[in-house]
């Protein structure tokens, strides 16, 4: 302890006799702890603590699959699971519900979700009060019930006990609230639900497949029995897979021929922001590292120049990659455009000519208001997650071809309001009706999959969604769309009128290009729709320029946190070489003046501090090239058009660190140049 005592007064000493490097370490390391606090903070609930239930790593997420992609369940599917597993304690399946409560106060459109009986059980959570699913609550036909989240009973009820037993009205139906969930309960699954109630599926469609019990459209998540490990319930789902049973007759998209996809839950729910999360705190612990460096050994400047040349170029292949990606061109004009979705609910619009007839009139009524251009309603707004509910089956009657496709409803103006270009044929328009031929629209890239050129598919018939539907006529052929991201190159889209479609959506966007700025015109548009209804809710209200800048979101945020990061390496650095070469003149001082004196040019010292501080650059440039082409490697899910080995990015990147180097030996050179001789030689 003396000895430690000792070395820690002799530190001291020593830092009170520099104050300026003493600020300038305290600085560096402040500025490197702070950022790695700060993403850490952001970092550790997701990527490192564990999911906030009990025994969290015997949460299990089920998938199928389906032409080669992970797919979701059919609740039949489910059915045999829990049936035949030995493997899980419990099991349930889950799918988003949006449920629209009204009353006295003002509609409020819900987002919650449909689950199993023993949804909670799985997570091993129960209500703050009142009671949980039961067995027998999912049964077909079962009761209307609802269980609450804290903040809907806090908003909407006033933390009133007494709302278990109540009536809520959703969707034009009578719920009876049995429960309200703890303000700690967090819902990973689904972060925004307010509010649960019990699928209800009908078992005895087992045997027709064109049912929505067959539909592969539900998550399905499990609890693994005590003492069952990871690999014993993947091998238990394999012999379910490969040994079909009389009971549970399979259909063929759901015929577990390839098997199931088990994932921890854990690794399921961050599956989508890992790469960008993991590449963020690459970068903060590339910072640390700097930092340590620069307040420990100035020898190892040749590590903290190849750090900062790492983070710079990961840097500059995302600034390249977003700036491409906002360049891509989403095929439609985002200026100006206003959009919203307006939604039904009630038993009012049981009727799907009741719910074309309210689409219709609230559509009138938008395009009298003063300053609306053009407006239109379409099934799916593109660069949503409206695309995910909207892939249906296309066939083509020349050779029986199919793909998927996503298959937009819209009214006949959707075209011109988005500004989206007529490559050959015409647009949708008022003739497109009910008891008119049916008439579609398609993309060119699916009709250059079909065809030679795409103006060969104009006449031809293709057929849209369930068998059992008229064909379709080409009429059309429009530029393609960016439908999924900017990123993706998912565009085969076919559109058809509501008149002509087999079902109508009770939830449609309202697309609107305004004469003048959009939001000017949000109140008076709200007011007309809710003239033909005031209990229909109008949510997700925003511009298109906002939709499609959402759509890069992800990339932006790892860049600018990349961007802010790589200067700061940038400038250690600097602060790294310049203290390195500042403490080597103070040491050569005499060494410099006998040079003087001995009649040495002013250019053969500044050589002199310039090679010493540049031979360290190119060093540590040789390491950092070799450390950013794997770092490369490691964020190419997070570029767009650019190539992990960029030579553009690494030419600059090398010409800005050669360019800050040079300034960092600038300034001690000057100094060693600046010498008095004969001071020089007397310096101790």
């Amino acid at each position: 302890m003396g000895g430690l005592l000792q070395d820690v007064r002799f530190g001291m000493r020593r830092l009170a006799k520099s104050p300026g490097f003493t600020l300038l370490a305290a600085l560096t390391l402040a500025l490197g702890i702070g950022a790695n606090a700060a993403i850490f903070s952001v970092i550790n609930p997701i990527l490192i603590e564990p999911l906030p239930y009990p025994e969290p790593d015997r949460l299990t997420m089920i998938w199928t699959t389906f032409e080669g992609a992970r797919s979701q369940i059919a609740f039949h599917t489910f059915r045999e699971i829990a049936a035949r597993t030995h493997s899980f304690e419990s099991l349930a399946i889950l799918e988003p519900w949006q449920a629209t409560m009204t009353s006295a106060r003002e509609p409020e459109r819900l987002d919650g979700q449909n689950v199993s009986a023993d949804y909670f059980r799985v997570l091993g959570i129960r209500p703050m009060f009142g009671r949980d699913f039961e067995r027998g609550d999912d049964a077909f036909h079962g009761p209307k019930i609802a269980i609450l989240s804290y903040a809907l009973w806090k908003r909407r009820f006033g933390t009133d006990r007494g709302v278990v037993g109540r009536l809520v009205k959703l969707d034009g139906d009578a719920f009876t609230v049995i429960g309200v969930m703890p303000e700690s309960f967090e819902n990973v699954m689904a972060p925004n639900a307010e509010i649960w109630s019990p699928t209800q599926y009908d078992p005895s469609h087992i045997g027709i497949p064109e049912t929505g019990e067959w539909g592969n459209h539900l998550r399905l998540i499990g609890r693994t029995r005590p003492g069952v490990n990871f690999e014993q319930a993947k091998d238990d789902l394999a012999t379910i897979a490969s040994n079909p049973v009389e009971e549970f007759p399979r259909v063929k998209w759901a015929s577990l021929r390839t098997g199931f996809i088990l994932d921890s839950m854990k690794g399921d729910v961050t599956r989508g922001v890992r790469p960008a999360l993991l590449a963020v705190f690459g970068a903060v612990v590339l910072v640390l590292l700097v930092t340590c460096v620069n307040v420990t050994n100035r020898a190892l400047v040749v590590a903290e120049v190849a750090l900062a040349l790492v983070l710079l170029v990961s840097a500059g292949l995302l600034l390249r990659s977003v700036s491409r990606l906002l360049s891509v061109d989403p095929g439609f004009e985002a200026a100006r455009v206003l959009t919203m979705q307006v939604q039904t609910a009630g038993h009012q619009f049981d009727d799907s000519a009741a719910t074309q007839r309210f689409f219709e009139r609230a559509l009138e009524n938008v395009r009298r208001v003063p300053g609306v251009e053009s407006a239109a309603f379409t099934s799916i707004l593109p660069l949503t997650d409206d695309s995910q509910f909207g892939e249906y089956g296309t066939h083509f009657e020349k050779d029986g071809s199919g793909y998927n496709t996503y298959r937009y409803v819209v009214t006949p103006e959707y075209f011109e309001t988005m500004r989206i270009a007529l490559k050959y044929g015409r647009y949708l328009d008022a003739g497109d009706g009910a008891g008119k031929p049916q008439a579609v629209v398609i993309s060119e890239s699916l009709a250059k999959k079909e065809f030679a050129t795409a103006g060969d598919a104009i006449g031809q018939l293709v057929h849209v969604g369930p068998m059992d539907r008229p064909w379709y006529t080409v009429v059309g052929v429009v530029r393609d769309v960016k439908q999924v991201s900017l990123a993706a190159g998912l565009t085969d889209a076919v559109y058809i009128t509501s008149e002509q479609s087999w079902f109508a959506d009770s939830a449609e966007t309202l697309v609107v290009r305004t004469q003048g700025k959009t939001e000017r015109l949000l109140p008076e548009i709200q007011k007309a729709i809710w003239a033909v209804d005031k209990d229909q809710p109008i949510v997700r209200i925003s511009s298109m320029e906002t939709v499609v800048a959402l759509s890069a979101a992800q990339r932006h945020f790892v860049l600018v946190l990349f961007d802010a990061f790589g200067l700061v390496a940038l400038a250690l650095a600097g602060i790294g070489i310049y203290g390195v070469l500042s403490g080597s003149v103070g040491e050569r001082t005499r060494e410099i003046g006998l040079r003087v004196a001995l009649g040495a040019q002013r250019s053969h010292v500044l050589g002199l501090i310039f090679r010493q501080g540049m031979k360290l650059v190119v060093l540590g440039a040789g390491v950092g090239l070799m450390g950013a082409m794997l770092a490369g490697e490691a964020i190419r899910s997070l570029l767009y058009g650019v190539s992990a080995l960029d030579v553009v990015t690494y030419l600059g990147v090398l010409a800005l660190l050669t360019g800050v180097a040079g300034v960092a030996c600038w300034i001690p050179a000057q100094r060693a140049v600046r010498l008095d001789p004969m001071a020089a030689l007397r310096h101790e």
